[in-house]
């Protein structure tokens, strides 16, 4: 790629070299436009007298950021693009015939903050700055059309930010979302519920830690092959997050294990959750060739109350993960509480 940026370019044709076709394309471009003819004619023929024309080939870098420049560059032929440096915003906008660019880092003097290049051979009229304000201070409407390119820009600036905006957003959506069931993954539940979790203790707020999987997963997956046990999965993730309550926090743990955390639900509220889970995911039926498999899934819970002494989520987890294994020891489905007073909960079918 060629790299043709100049602040005074000491090549190029004079005025006297412009076609017919540019005197007429520039009475309309974006910069002159609705500027009367006689008065177009005077410009074209006094102010832009110092003014040169710049052939580029494809491929030609105009402008490139923190670049200095103290020119506008009004496109006569050809087709260029301009981009910016963040990759999610890329592609800022097209330029054609009659459109200007330069305007910006002629403007404020900070350099170029986009890429200009040339994606077709074109021809560029260059107006210098030396030229270009006193044209103006004897045609405002220059100025003011200036300001319209200006504000154009600023326009397309903007959309950008917002579709960068968008797409972070949805990729920051897919980076915390598990892929095969759709419910949160490892990562935001360590970011979540730590926080929610330190909440509800700052604000003397109950809190149950609940973890569940499948019962006889690995058989499941032995018997009737991967792709039914993703099936089963995602049949699983669906029961327990039809049966959550708006506010609780939902997520795969990991392999066939899910956390929930339910904000405002002490031990009894808790229990009667866990077993509202537990049945929604009785009543799954998955189709196999040999006939519905019914799943069945363990519970174990895990509460701090207002009163005692704070907690760590680590230690949350480690008592509910204590239920579960005791919900598992107990003959599976069903639903383990452990307290701080008295331990383990009897089972509950």
């Amino acid at each position: 790629m060629s790299v043709a940026i100049q602040t005074d370019p000491p090549a190029g044709r004079s005025m006297q070299a412009l076609r017919e076709s540019d005197i007429a394309l520039l009475a309309g471009a974006e910069l002159f436009r609705g500027i009367p003819p006689l008065e177009m004619e005077q410009i074209v023929y006094g102010f832009l007298s110092g003014a040169v024309i710049q052939a580029h080939p494809a491929g030609s870098v105009l402008l490139a950021p923190g670049c200095a420049n103290d020119r506008l560059f009004v496109v006569l032929e050809g087709a260029l693009t301009v981009q910016l440096e963040d990759e999610l915003l890329g592609h800022l906008l097209a330029l054609g015939p009659g459109q200007c660019f330069g305007e910006m880092s002629l403007i404020d003097r900070t350099g170029s903050s986009a890429t200009v290049i040339a994606v077709a051979d074109c021809r560029l009229l260059s107006i210098a700055s030396r030229d270009l304000w006193p044209m103006m201070r004897v045609e405002p409407l220059l100025a003011f059309n200036l300001m319209q390119v200006l504000s154009g820009r600023l326009r397309s600036v903007n959309s950008a930010l917002i579709r960068s905006h968008h797409i972070c957003r949805d990729l920051e959506h897919e980076i915390r979302r598990d892929a095969l069931t759709g419910v949160f993954n490892r990562r935001w539940i360590d970011e979540q519920f730590a926080r929610q979790l330190e909440r509800c203790q700052r604000e003397a707020r109950p809190v149950t830690l609940l973890m569940c999987d499948i019962d006889h997963f690995k058989q499941l997956n032995d018997t009737h092959g991967h792709a039914f046990g993703d099936q089963a999965l995602r049949k699983f993730a669906e029961a327990l997050a039809g049966a959550t309550r708006p506010g609780d926090l939902l997520g795969r743990y990991g392999g066939e294990e899910f956390a929930l955390l339910m904000p405002d639900a002490g031990g009894d509220t808790a229990f009667g959750i866990a077993e509202r889970l537990r049945q929604a995911v009785a009543a799954v039926a998955i189709p196999s060739a040999p006939g519905p498999v019914q799943l069945s899934a363990s519970f174990g819970a895990a509460s701090w109350q207002p009163g005692e002494a704070a907690i760590s989520v680590a230690d949350l987890f480690l008592r509910a993960d204590e239920a579960l294994y005791a919900a598992k020891r107990a003959g599976r489905n069903c639903t383990v509480l452990a307290t701080r007073r008295d331990g383990l909960a009897q089972p509950d079918r």
